[in-house]
């Protein structure tokens, strides 16, 4: 109604001031710089104004005397799309000063707009990476090199590779995350509400990771308002999202321990939530951990025993840690008779001698006295044979 009111009167004006108005079609001077071919195909030329009409509702003001008139002032879109323009003005992009930043027809275009749902459209969804990358890739956008890479990165991830390669619409974009014409300041530390944000930002495509998320010991916390817990980007990234099936994956089998790590390793967490210490060394003198340091991408990892996004206390019955579940846990990769059982004997992770089962410490003690006791007797007969060839010599 907006726009076919602002036509209405720029109508009316053309027939009570026929003086003002051009003369003639606005493309026969301005064939130069606007393609008609390419016009003829945008959003406003579609409406089904005359191509004077379609020029005189961006480009306000003209005066043509004798075919000729003062250049134009700026376009303001806001005549027509006003809610956008609000947006816009309130967003990064509105509130930055930088000479590159982006405007309107930098994401849009000019005369030849096209809608989104156009493949040949800047705005549709397999165009809209490489459309942000025009600026935020350039350092003369006034980006810093590490947000520059963050960029890169997203064209090398998961969903990147998805647009680029698969042509997967419903793959992330960068609007999908950051908006598009109300996007924030680009938060590459994310704290308060926008981090507390993210797993509903991410829920919008992961529904049941995020469902599950929301019930474990990460997600609970985070609804209450703490934001120590680990986020989707804290274990994900944010740009460089790969599959868990690429090495260079932040979850990939033998990198998990480092991705969980990071917080249960650290000296902040482990008095402040009461944490058990020493899971970094206990886990590496496990089978499992030994392995899986040594490239063993089938062994059991934090994901394995633990979950991944529906992690729950050991107390829980749904737990995958529970006594009661340790059999099914277990048996995901160890198929024998009754798998859970000899698993639970014992520990697998032990924070000290005392703690482990006193089977396992008396096989630890006897094969300790053994080696011991074999490596003296052969130090013993090689110093007797060296002392017997040494008292031969002439």
């Amino acid at each position: 109604m907006k726009r076919l009111f602002h036509h209405f009167i720029l109508a009316s004006l053309v027939l009570s001031f026929p003086a003002a108005a051009p003369a003639q079609d606005c493309l026969d001077c301005h064939d130069d710089s606007v393609d008609e071919s390419v016009f003829a195909k945008s959003v406003h030329r579609a409406s089904g104004d005359t191509v004077t009409e379609a020029c005189l509702s961006c480009h306000e003001g003209v005066e043509v005397v004798d075919d000729e008139h003062e250049p134009p002032g700026p376009v303001d879109c806001s005549q027509c799309h006003d809610d956008e323009q609000s947006e816009y003005r309130a967003s990064f992009h509105g509130k930055s000063r930088h000479e590159h930043v982006a405007s309107c027809v930098d994401c849009h275009g000019s005369h030849g707009i096209l809608g989104h749902l156009d493949p040949a459209s800047r705005t549709y969804r397999l165009n809209q990476a490489e459309m942000c990358a025009s600026c935020h890739s350039d350092p003369k956008s006034g980006f810093a090199p590490d947000e520059i890479l963050k960029v890169k990165e997203y064209f090398r991830s998961i969903h990147g590779l998805a647009i680029s390669r698969s042509g997967l619409v419903v793959s992330a974009t960068c609007v999908d995350c950051h908006g598009s014409h109300d996007i924030s300041e680009i938060c590459f530390d994310c704290r308060g509400e926008v981090r507390a944000s993210i797993p509903d930002l991410c829920g919008k495509c992961h529904v049941k990771a995020a469902r599950e998320y929301r019930v474990s010991v990460h997600g609970g916390p985070l609804a209450q308002g703490n934001l120590d817990v680990p986020v989707c980007v804290d274990c994900h990234t944010s740009h460089q999202i790969h599959s868990h099936f690429e090495p260079e994956s932040s979850i990939y089998p033998t990198h998990v321990s480092e991705t969980c790590l990071k917080c249960h390793e650290d000296a902040r967490f482990l008095d402040q939530y009461g944490f058990p210490p020493l899971r970094k060394e206990t886990w590496l003198k496990s089978y499992h951990g030994a392995a899986s340091q040594l490239g063993d991408t089938g062994v059991a990892n934090c994901g394995s025993c633990h979950g991944s996004h529906l992690i729950l206390p050991s107390r829980d019955p749904r737990a995958k840690t529970h006594p009661g579940n340790m059999k099914t846990t277990c048996g995901q990769c160890h198929e024998t008779g009754d798998p859970g059982k000899p698993m639970t004997v014992g520990k697998i992770h032990v924070t000290a001698p005392q703690e482990g089962h006193w089977l396992t410490q008396l096989v630890e003690q006897v094969y300790v006295v053994l080696i011991t006791a074999t490596m003296a007797f052969f130090l013993f007969m090689i110093a007797i044979d060296l002392r017997k060839r040494f008292s031969n010599k002439p």
